[in-house]
């Protein structure tokens, strides 16, 4: 018999409390997971590259838009869709941003902006790996996580380079968009040390077309469908784990 506040507690019911307070604490570590996140924003339009005079002439009206947006911070750009890890997400309307699990340890990204990717399938509707396709243009980046050995600072590195045997890696993002829309800053740009990884923005421009990319995503659309496991006795020492879709 245990004692709180002058009244006692029968030892049962103390460790059900013990036992439900320890289950509640290993299911949220469980539930909680490592994202990585990254905005998508308007490509900016430069001052020097309006010729005033002109647009004036032609359309004054679009003049004075390009103006005042020169003087305007970028904008979220909602609706660009991006695919990693087996997941399907568009980016939010409202800031811009694409999130997914963190589904590898490193923070080493393959960025790759293209219209549309091919799957490489195996044992029926299983895909083993994704490849660019040899007709369609294709831009692929490395987003890496550094730390510089001086200032203990840490950064990321973005640099442009070739796939070989155009295979998709798995570590990689893969945004639908024809790659002349996109424009992702080469170089450095600091971050912190966190599992929660914001990558560097992406700057979407204004030729930018959101139906045709999602009519793009539809064709491969149904391999990213979400399964779940069930699992049934075998015999009476053993259990099997199947999957089945959503």
């Amino acid at each position: 018999m245990n004692w709180v506040f002058g009244q006692p507690i029968p030892l049962e019911r103390m460790m059900k409390r013990i036992v439900a307070c320890l289950t509640f604490f290993l299911c949220a570590q469980l539930v909680a997971q490592h994202r990585i996140i990254f905005f998508l924003r308007s490509y900016p339009i430069l001052a020097e590259h309006i010729d005033e005079s002109r647009l004036l002439t032609e359309s004054p009206s679009k003049a004075i838009q390009q103006i005042l947006q020169t003087n305007l911070p970028s904008h979220p750009v909602g609706g660009v869709f991006a695919t990693y890890a087996g997941f399907v997400e568009a980016s939010s309307p409202y800031d811009g941003g694409v999130v997914f699990p963190r589904k590898h340890a490193k923070p080493l990204f393959h960025f790759v902006v293209t219209k549309q990717i091919e799957p490489i399938l195996m044992l029926g509707r299983t895909v083993h790996h994704w490849e660019e396709l040899p007709k369609i243009e294709a831009k692929v980046y490395r987003i890496e996580q550094l730390q510089d050995s001086e200032t203990k600072l840490y950064y990321w590195q973005v640099t442009q380079e070739e796939l070989p045997d155009n295979k998709i890696p798995l570590n990689a993002i893969v945004l639908f968009a024809n790659p002349h829309d996109v424009h992702i800053p080469q170089g450095i740009s600091l971050t912190s040390d966190s599992p929660q990884l914001q990558l560097p923005d992406i700057y979407i421009n204004e030729d930018y077309e959101p139906v045709k990319a999602a009519l793009r995503v539809l064709q491969v659309n149904h391999f990213f469908r979400l399964i779940t496991p069930i699992y049934k006795s075998g015999n009476p020492t053993t259990w099997e784990a199947q999957v089945i879709e959503q």
